[in-house]
């Protein structure tokens, strides 16, 4: 009952922040300024697009590190300079409904506001009536009639960029993903990984702080499977939820303190060269 509860509070909480579409509530528009392009680096494929409203441009960018639904998104501009508090709503309009996300507050290397999320994705994870919490794969309709990402949060200014469907942009980034797959040195490939990955000071990944607060409260605790993308220089570059049955909350926290705190040794090939791997673990948060 504690665990409906909870969950009950936040989902009027993000449904009353929601923008009313057919008004816009003041949201500040940024429409496309470029196509989208997709490119398939070494450990992921990217994809990105900028938007401009008046003088002030945005950048979107989405990562996949493999064939996942979920993707890292940033957002880089003026728009999300100066955020304040833990969470951030965010919502693929008008059909799908927002949620309320961690995230990151960085810079570029040339000095831009950076947001980022991990493990994102189009339509946030629903209540069943079991209690556990139930992610959909978005089909080429639902995707289709995606018209705009919208982002809000506490000192942050309502805005949206107009995305436009998203069909065709998910094949061609299912198209890169799978083509990544077949490739990457990965032990779970049948690649030419001769030495995995080696952990390093595991146990400082995840700390008691990265508990989220407002779960912790309520007594809620959860088991996560997460994959790991592991660069060449011994740090996460992607990290992928592959089993959860809990708000994302839990899985933006963990992503979080992993892509912060995970350190390796980097996996070698035959040749002892270094290459990108995966590496997979189970994390539980109990509350105390």
């Amino acid at each position: 009952m504690m665990r409906s509860s909870i969950y009950g509070i936040l989902a009027v909480a993000l449904a009353a922040s929601a923008t009313n579409t057919s008004a816009q509530d003041n949201a500040k528009i940024y429409q496309p300024s470029t196509e989208w392009s997709v490119e398939r680096q070494t450990d992921r494929c990217v994809a990105r697009r900028q938007f401009t409203h008046e003088d002030d441009t945005a950048k979107l960018v989405f990562e996949h590190g493999g064939s996942d639904d979920a993707f890292n998104m940033t957002i880089i501009g003026n728009a999300v300079r100066n955020t304040l508090g833990p969470l951030v709503s965010i919502q693929f309009g008008p059909e799908e409904k927002p949620s309320g996300r961690n995230y990151i507050s960085a810079k570029t290397r040339a000095g831009e506001a950076a947001l980022v999320l991990y493990g994102v994705r189009f339509a946030p994870a629903e209540r069943a009536a079991d209690g556990s919490f139930i992610v959909e794969t978005l089909d080429a309709e639902r995707l289709a009639a995606i018209e705009f990402l919208q982002i809000e949060r506490a000192g942050l200014k309502r805005f949206r960029l107009e995305t436009g469907g998203l069909s065709e942009l998910s094949e061609a980034i299912d198209q890169c993903a799978e083509a990544l797959e077949k490739t990457f040195l990965s032990t779970e490939k049948g690649g030419r990984v001769a030495q995995g990955a080696v952990p390093l000071d595991q146990g400082s990944w995840v700390q008691s702080s990265d508990y989220p607060g407002l779960m912790q409260k309520y007594g809620m605790g959860a088991r996560i499977a997460v994959r790991l993308t592991v660069g060449t220089a011994g740090r996460a570059t992607f990290c992928q939820i592959k089993d959860s049955t809990v708000p994302q909350m839990f899985e933006d926290a963990l992503c979080l303190a992993l892509m912060r705190r995970a350190r390796f040794e980097p996996a070698l090939n035959d040749q002892g060269d270094r290459v990108p791997s995966y590496w997979n673990l189970t994390v539980d948060f109990k509350a105390g």
